[in-house]
């Protein structure tokens, strides 16, 4: 996508498209349309843009030549306007804040999911050249380590015009955005927890502490009230480059006074004729060269070095003592560099993502030239606790060039955050999912030859005794019940089923839906072939308790249902002596099917490729500390009992390496699965085991 040109509409002609237009500058999107129900707002977009107009969002979207649509209409209209383009099929960009409510920014990405389309929210400070440069020496570690961050901005927030709905809601409404989006583009990590507290009048003003993965730590103060301005402390240099005065002081609470505020308001729309600053004064000709600053900002580092000084939406560039050690302070000539590396061609020229998104650029060992070579990757792993990952966790292997945030959770919400929020660098994915991911457009994820769940499924098809069914053939004509289609147990199920015993794919009824609570959708959207009959079980519904009271006969699952312990004359599994059956089917194929994978975000990876290969090695070092203290018997590492002799035994069937890592081990596996995958019609062609991996992955050098 980011060869071609996007072709936006613009729904809302408002104050925010105004000082967003600069996004669309880029060669690769094109505005094509705009809604608005104003006609002099409509005939200016005409005359600069020569698009299409509507007087509203329901005939922009209508419009065939639209490909995304960019909501910069009032808060209140946000959620209805964005469901509506998801339902048309349409990308999301929606001007902060989203919405006014959390049910409706849940309806809003609900919808985006359901209709598979990207929705985001910005446009984002994060992305400004001068913030990304920033982040970028921050995130390149030759000053230490990120520890904290200061974001203060003083302005007169209060005394410009202003809606009766954006009054009411204040500077949280209108601005901490923007200060939360450049902490966490500064802190290159996720916000883990927040405490706030907002002040005085309309809220006017708040304080915020952010604490971020990686625990780094931000404080944002923003006060709209008039009483101080800190581009006083940016030498008079405006948000958007401008250059103010201290005689502006109380310009705006004067004209404010003296005039209508809806008047006033209207004045500072898309085409009403008048330019005006962030102020509410007319703008000045004489722009500055420097780039624009919202406040001070202040990161301390960890470090027994020099500091480095910068400011707030500018490029990190003057060195100057600190007081204390490591902090970078915000000073004066910082923004003429970061201007300049923005002339350039910084964010010009470069591959750009629409905002909203927070993408973690990085460098350090092995990174861009010039840097430390000493510095580390910070990256954040999701992976559930196991014994083969458990020495990266506890730090036991540290993988070369990278400082590893391992997060322990359980696998079904790190496939369901990874999945829909990209929202860790890496993480441990369902294979099924991984597959079904690379036929989109642009895939997200590539992942590395790591299997940390492996899992004979013979023992985990189940059936009610009210079902009649004996062996496997009595399947055919069944209602089978499966938590999501295109999870990789029932994928491995069904292909077992159709190649051993002659069970099709397509020869039973399938019905979707959660396990032990109600409410599970698929976590992918899924566009099967006609003759694989998939279907919601009801809302209220559980598969566990539809198995016992024979609503489904039988259940393909990773987990064991609950009504197996609590019902057992009513759940019975198919294979009661799954363990030799399995050993069988290992003899005679040598397959031990791997279930996930370690998926990288692809982004992530592009930026450092060679952070696959090391993290490879350290999954590895890692599984060899688990084999050998598997073989410990002067005291077992596990509860198992009988430890010594399922170790013993695992060998003799399995062999000495029963657990294999890379591509070499695994292609037949692989190679299966994929085949499988395709015949199920989750695989719109069948993958080769090639696609799946980072090449990196594929050799290691020989001495």
């Amino acid at each position: 996508m980011a060869d071609r040109i996007i072709r936006f509409g613009v729904i809302g002609l408002s104050r925010g498209f105004v000082l967003s237009r600069a996004m669309f500058a880029d060669p690769r999107v094109a505005l094509v349309a705009a809604a608005d129900p104003r006609p002099e707002a409509r005939g200016a977009f005409e005359a600069e843009f020569g698009g299409q107009t509507y007087p509203d969002a329901e005939a922009l979207l209508a419009d065939p030549a639209v490909e995304a649509v960019y909501i910069a209409s009032p808060h209140g209209l946000h959620a209805a306007q964005a469901i509506a383009a998801a339902n048309a099929g349409r990308h999301i960009l929606v001007e902060k804040p989203m919405a006014l409510s959390r049910d409706d920014a849940r309806a809003m990405r609900a919808a985006a999911t359901a209709a598979d389309v990207i929705l985001q929210v910005g446009p984002s400070h994060g992305y400004d050249p001068p913030v990304a440069a920033a982040a970028d020496l921050i995130a390149g570690g030759a000053y230490g380590r990120l520890r904290m961050l200061t974001l203060m901005t003083f302005t007169d927030f209060l005394d410009r015009p202003r809606t009766p709905e954006e009054r009411a809601a204040g500077v949280v409404l209108s601005q901490a955005a923007h200060q939360v989006d450049i902490a966490m583009r500064l802190a290159g990590a996720e916000v883990r927890s927040v405490r706030a507290r907002v002040m005085g009048e309309a809220a006017g003003a708040y304080q915020a502490m952010l604490t971020f993965e990686g625990g780094a730590s931000a404080q944002l103060t923003y006060s709209g009230h008039g009483r101080y301005d800190t581009d006083a402390l940016m030498h008079w240099v405006g948000e958007v480059g401008q250059a103010r005065s201290a005689a502006d002081y109380g310009a705006a609470r004067a004209r404010l006074a003296a005039g209508d505020e809806a008047a006033l308001k209207r004045g500072r729309a898309y085409g009403s004729g008048l330019r005006r600053s962030s102020s509410g004064s007319a703008t000045s000709t004489s722009a500055s060269s420097w780039r624009a600053a919202s406040g001070p900002t202040c990161a301390p580092r960890r470090t027994r070095s020099r500091s480095t000084a910068t400011r707030g939406k500018s490029s990190p560039c003057r060195r100057r003592r600190s007081r204390a050690r490591g902090d970078r302070r915000v000073l004066d000539g910082g923004c003429r560099r970061a201007a300049a590396a923005a002339r350039r061609g910084l964010g010009r020229g470069q591959p750009r993502r629409l905002p909203g998104h927070h993408p973690i650029e990085r460098g350090g060992a092995g990174g861009r030239p010039g840097r430390n070579p000493m510095s580390r990757l910070s990256l954040t792993l999701a992976c559930w606790d196991y014994d083969r990952t458990r020495a990266l966790a506890d730090g036991r292997v540290q993988p070369e060039g990278i400082d590893l945030n391992l997060l322990p959770l359980d696998v079904e919400e790190t496939f369901f955050r990874m999945l829909r929020g990209r929202e860790f660098d890496a993480s441990e994915m369902s294979l099924s999912s991984y597959c079904v991911s690379l036929h989109k457009e642009d895939p997200a994820f590539i992942a590395i030859p790591v299997f940390p769940s492996r899992f004979f499924r013979h023992s985990c098809i189940f059936v009610s005794a009210k079902s009649g069914i004996r062996e496997a053939k009595d399947l055919v004509g069944k209602r089978v019940g499966v938590p999501e289609y295109q999870m990789t147990a029932p994928v491995w199920i069904r292909g077992i089923l159709s190649d051993e015993y002659g069970v099709a794919p397509d020869s039973v009824d399938y019905f979707t839906g959660g396990e032990e609570e109600p409410g599970r959708d698929e976590k992918l959207k899924l566009s099967l072939p006609p003759q694989f009959r998939v279907t919601p079980i009801g809302p209220d519904k559980t598969l566990a308790q539809m198995l016992a009271d024979g609503e489904i006969d039988a259940l393909h699952t990773a987990r064991t249902p609950s009504t197996f312990y609590s019902r057992p004359d009513d759940v019975k599994r198919l294979f009661p002596n799954f363990v030799e059956v399995e050993k069988d089917y290992f003899r005679r194929t040598g397959f031990f099917p791997p279930m996930h994978v370690i998926a990288l975000r692809r982004d992530v990876y592009e930026q450092n490729r060679w952070i696959a290969r090391s993290l490879l090695k350290a999954f590895e070092a890692a599984q060899a500390i688990a084999y050998d203290n598997l073989k410990v018997t002067s005291a077992m590492i596990s509860m198992l009992p009988w430890q010594v002799a399922a170790v013993e035994e695992a060998v003799s069937v399995l062999g000495s390496n029963w657990w294999p890592y890379g591509v070499a081990d695994n292609r037949a596996v692989l190679d299966t699965f994929l085949r499988y995958h395709h015949e199920q019609g989750l695989s719109k062609r069948r993958l080769t085991v090639e696609e799946l991996f980072a090449p990196e992955t594929f050799e290691a050098f020989k001495i």
